[in-house]
């Protein structure tokens, strides 16, 4: 499979219509349902996602509090997807050596737009459009991670974005 923005922001209308009781059911559920988009990630020679570290997220989103704003909010949720990337794994088929995130996404890249979205108090947006805004952002992002596959000597190491 591939990544599926559709699959994120289902999920994410899900997060959204069910408000957790809770920073840390609500950190859980965000961190669900970015990884059940993530799980379906391939590295540029369509192996699949094997690892990554969807603990980073919610652990993340747990350091949310009421003082926080917006911007401080979106960039603690970005630090959170970065580390789900940093030193993800891919499943790899012999004789390719590894395959692994080398370059993970930026948190600017990220933050800056979440926090125009988080914002937005409208009561005009609906949970759709939150979605959309966040799903169209997340999945343009992610799919910025760079992953390298190691070959047998001599052959150069395969680099490229993950989809």
């Amino acid at each position: 499979m591939a990544l599926d923005k559709s699959i994120l922001k289902a999920e994410l209308i899900t997060w959204l219509e069910n408000p957790a009781d809770n920073i840390d059911d609500s950190a859980d559920l965000f961190a669900d349902a970015y990884d059940t988009y993530g799980l379906d990630a391939e590295d540029p020679l369509a192996n699949p996602l094997l690892l990554a570290n969807r603990q980073a997220i919610a652990d993340a989103f747990k350091t949310i509090t009421i003082n926080d704003t917006a911007s401080s909010s979106a960039i603690k949720i970005s630090n959170g997807i970065i580390l789900y990337w940093t030193g993800a794994a891919f499943d790899f088929v012999p004789p390719q050596v590894s395959s692994l995130v080398t370059t993970p996404m930026i948190p600017t890249s990220i933050s800056a737009t979440l926090t125009t979205i988080f914002s937005d108090n409208s009561k005009n947006t609906t949970i759709d459009t939150k979605a959309t805004q966040i799903s169209d952002l997340l999945d343009t992002a992610t799919k910025t991670v760079i992953a390298t596959i190691v070959h047998p000597p001599p052959a150069s190491p395969t680099i490229g974005p993950i989809t």
